[in-house]
């Protein structure tokens, strides 16, 4: 268990805006030296030389992004981070395939995300692994997005956007990248229930798209 939580920490890096001053996500990569996947809505509109990939671990380390592709329809970025790119505090991810004889991953895999949540009463920002199950697929639209999705029963706070979501058999294939959390409530009568819950863009259709970059 402690090799898996020293391994996630150098596979997890966070996105740190140099004009606003603070973290804005979260980002993961599957090479060395290779692309950084994140949400794109988390780097909309600012300029690539204000964005870091920070590492946060033992020792606090900076590397600046030399390029950005967009993955237009499905909200993911892919950074490219020429001078960390050999770091030896670098790892990567698998990128995960279904299981043999599925089109896509299968209902009720369990899966963990890591990422950096933005809490208004924590400084610093502490890095946090969240734990559950693919509980829905379907194709969420929110425009300009409209992607494969995966429904995860644990919310994502500000600064977990771009978090991989990793098979918790593995810990090393990433099958999906956190975009945002959304409230889905039910009313019968006098009876009201609220959900909060984290939709990933899955990342299984893309992945001629993330081994041509």
């Amino acid at each position: 268990m402690e090799e898996r939580s020293i391994s996630l920490e150098k596979r997890v890096f966070m996105l740190y805006s140099l004009e606003a001053g603070h973290p804005i996500g979260t980002c993961f990569g599957f090479g060395r030296p290779g692309p950084f996947l994140t949400a794109a809505h988390v780097i909309a509109d600012l300029p690539m030389d204000q964005i870091r990939v920070l590492s946060v671990g033992p020792e606090v380390a900076s590397w600046p992004i030399s390029e950005i592709r967009l993955q237009q329809s499905a909200d993911v970025a892919a950074l490219y981070v020429p001078d960390g790119g050999q770091d030896p505090r670098f790892e990567c991810f698998e990128l995960g395939k279904p299981p043999s004889g599925y089109a896509d991953h299968t209902l009720g895999e369990e899966v963990v995300s890591v990422g950096y949540p933005l809490l208004a009463n924590e400084k610093p920002v502490t890095r946090r692994l969240m734990r559950g199950h693919l509980q829905a697929q379907y194709v969420y639209q929110a425009d300009p997005y409209e992607y494969s999705a995966f429904e995860l029963p644990f919310p994502a706070f500000p600064g977990q956007s771009g978090s991989p979501v990793i098979r918790d058999w593995a810990r090393e294939e990433v099958i999906g990248l956190i975009t945002e959390s959304i409230k889905y409530s039910t009313e019968l009568g006098e009876d009201r229930t609220e959900a909060h819950w984290t939709i990933a863009t899955s990342l299984t259709p893309l992945s001629e798209w993330i081994d041509s970059l």
